[in-house]
């Protein structure tokens, strides 16, 4: 099976998959990132012909079927590329094909930085909500760690914690301390804050 009109970037990258598929999910669920993070890479290139800020993500392979996220990286301008490129997907049985990282459970989500593993539970927060929402994040690491990988990481906990879709969205301004502070909440309990706000918001 191929995605016709070969010319478009769009069905070009979903015959690159196609052409890899079977390959990529044995890899993946055999852990073997020898095999794997070639093709990996080849879908990435590929995908970088529809939009630079487009990524592709992977998982799942502990529940059947393997997940598969095109993600704009937080980019709201690519947000729109992201949902035409999944609408032209072609059917996949083994895959769960969609756009906008998910949200995950924080209790068991950890995420290193060099050498440091930092647990999201072990995270505490601050929010504004008004009409968008301020976030300030506070860690818990040694004083040496970049601030930029912070920031990136927090960029990937705040889509773990609402989704990536709403944290792009309605999330206007991120504040990251390697300190804590102490009206500061654990990160954990944003979820249910922010979907109380969303919900007070929508009427």
């Amino acid at each position: 099976m191929t995605v016709s009109r070969e010319s478009d970037p769009i069905a070009e990258f979903w015959n690159a998959f196609l052409a890899r598929e079977a390959r990529l999910a044995q890899a993946i669920r055999l852990n073997d990132p020898t095999s794997g993070e070639p093709l990996m890479h080849d879908l990435h290139r590929s995908l970088g012909n529809i939009d630079p800020a487009l990524a592709v993500e992977f998982g799942g392979a502990e529940s059947g079927r393997l997940d598969f996220c095109i993600t704009p990286d937080g980019r709201l301008e690519a947000f729109e590329r992201a949902v035409e490129v999944v609408g032209a997907a072609p059917k996949a049985t083994q895959w769960n094909i969609f756009c906008f990282r998910e949200r995950k459970n924080l209790a068991n989500l950890e995420i290193r930085v060099g050498d440091v593993l930092v647990c999201a539970d072990r995270i505490r927060y601050l929010a504004k909500f008004d009409d968008k929402v301020k976030v300030a994040l506070f860690y818990d690491v040694p004083k040496d760690v970049d601030a930029d990988a912070l920031y990136a990481m927090s960029a990937v906990l705040l889509d773990a914690a609402l989704g990536e879709y709403d944290s792009a969205t309605s999330i206007v301004s991120l504040d990251v301390f390697n300190d804590d502070h102490p009206r500061a909440a654990p990160l954990i309990e944003l979820r249910g804050a922010f979907d109380a706000w969303k919900k007070k918001v929508a009427h």
